[in-house]
């Protein structure tokens, strides 16, 4: 899991790419577990409008909890993007398309999730799914 989340290096198939969206779906369950179980430990207050708020010393484990899920979301997603981009023999930096509105985001949201990789080695490496059939 390490290598799927943590690095750019190498390809993911779309199967290894969904596998990571449900981890992402995973983690972002647990964080509004643990916020919430938070609240029942450390409660702020609420206002008339309906919005929570946490002031003081006791806001510091929200902040880092917020912090420290939104630094793996974001490594985490920029590593998985990029390998899957790297299947399609494009560069990480084609991540930057869905940047474009509707054209680009539909685009992105197309090619990536749902399209093949090259078949065989390309420049960012072995055909992931060579190892996958190989094992099968």
């Amino acid at each position: 899991m390490k290598k799927l989340l943590f690095t750019t290096d190498g390809r993911i198939t779309r199967s290894e790419y969904w596998k990571a969206m449900l981890i992402f779906l995973g983690a972002a369950i647990l964080n509004g577990l643990v916020y919430y179980l938070l609240w029942m430990v450390i409660p702020g207050s609420v206002s008339e409008d309906g919005n929570y708020s946490v002031t003081g010393v006791r806001a510091i484990p929200y902040l880092a909890l917020g912090f420290g899920s939104f630094v793996f979301s974001v490594w985490a997603g920029i590593c998985v993007n990029a390998k899957r981009c790297h299947d399609r023999n494009k560069s990480g930096w084609f991540m930057l398309v869905s940047l474009i509105p509707i054209i680009g985001v539909l685009w992105y949201a197309i090619e990536i999730p749902f399209l093949r990789g090259t078949r065989g080695p390309n420049r960012f490496g072995a055909d992931p799914r060579d190892s996958v059939l190989a094992i099968a």
